[in-house]
């Protein structure tokens, strides 16, 4: 399994042509227009297995058909090919934690004294990205909520939960600890059926109606209150999250929710 191209359009499982959903297409046809009217030198477009953890991707680069491509040696090129070698890096949603855990590594070896690279980054452009985690993230990966594709022909939420427990970038989607603690609203909130269930019933029991600490979140996400894990297609009741991957996420987010951007590098964040 490697990765191929930025996807430009929606085209599975037939080319859908006009009808195609836009997911790429346009912004890549900017970055064309942009190189014909030699307003920019170049452009490269780094696409990766999503299911890959983001450290995972820093470290070893994405696998091509032809062999792995790196990051780091992406950034090198277009840099030397920037009549100012300065680059602009503009990243997507979870390319968005990518783009700062790069950062970061430059960051650090610049303070190490081994490479200057991340001053040859001039602009950073962050569109949607979940920088601190999202809420939407929890349902998700706990049911399966709202991930169904093509109304569960291409991706029912049964699947897209299993899906989800193993994929380590999913958990990086999670709020973390700076989300919890900045954000007010709680990510998860409890309220009992008419006929009280067992399952949320003891939820409520255990944490209140909301979660009101970091303690608490992580305890809900790993089954704190003594549930065993449902039935695969039980998706109305909650998984119990794997620890380690959830360990792996925490680290990541420890490390660039606290990066900060050199003063030489412009950052504009579009919500």
């Amino acid at each position: 399994i490697y990765t191929r191209d930025v996807i430009g359009e929606t085209n599975v499982p037939t080319p859908t042509g006009p009808a195609g959903q836009n997911i790429y297409k346009s912004f890549t046809a900017m970055l064309g227009g942009l190189v014909d009217d030699f307003k920019i030198a170049e452009y490269e477009l780094f696409a990766y297995d999503w299911r890959q953890s983001v450290q995972d991707i820093i470290n070893n680069g994405s696998a091509y058909e032809g062999g792995n491509k790196s990051l780091v040696a992406t950034l090198e090129a277009l840099a030397e090919s920037s009549k100012s070698k300065k680059v602009t890096i503009v990243a997507h949603s979870n390319g968005g934690l990518i783009a700062k855990a790069l950062l970061k590594k430059l960051q650090d070896e610049k303070n190490a004294g081994t490479s200057d690279l991340i001053d040859r980054v001039e602009v950073l452009i962050l569109v949607a990205v979940p920088e601190i985690g999202t809420a939407k993230a929890v349902p998700a990966i706990l049911h399966g909520y709202d991930q169904s594709i093509l109304g569960g022909w291409l991706m029912d939420e049964v699947h897209a939960r299993e899906l989800g427990r193993n994929m380590p970038s999913a958990f990086g989607l999670l709020p973390s600890k700076e989300n919890i603690n900045r954000v007010s609203a709680s990510p998860v909130t409890f309220v009992d059926t008419v006929i009280p269930s067992n399952v949320t019933t003891k939820l409520g029991q255990a944490f209140g109606g909301a979660l009101d600490s970091y303690a608490e979140y992580k305890s809900v996400l790993f089954g704190g209150e003594g549930r065993t894990d449902p039935a695969v297609n039980q998706i109305s009741l909650p998984i119990n999250l794997s620890q380690s991957l959830f360990t792996e996420a925490e680290s990541l987010h420890d490390s660039i929710d606290a990066w900060i951007p050199p003063t030489s590098m412009r950052v504009i964040e579009v919500a």
